[in-house]
């Protein structure tokens, strides 16, 4: 199994949302919870060149 950490794109924004609504992540970070879809989404997309968001993905799947 390989991981590959890259940026994130617009396009990863309902696996990432899946992430940050996973319930042990909820439970041990200190963003809000529950956070919506399109919250994210937008975040993804007003990402600017010196923003970075990271994921981690296993076979192009995002998984953290």
């Amino acid at each position: 199994m390989e991981i590959a950490v890259r940026r994130a794109g617009p396009s990863d924004a309902e696996a990432i949302w899946k992430c940050y609504t996973a319930p042990l992540a909820v439970r041990n970070t200190l963003q809000m919870p529950y956070r919506s879809l399109e919250s994210v989404r937008e975040q993804l997309t007003k990402c600017g060149e010196g923003d970075h968001i990271l994921v981690a993905a296993i076979d192009d799947e995002v998984v953290a």
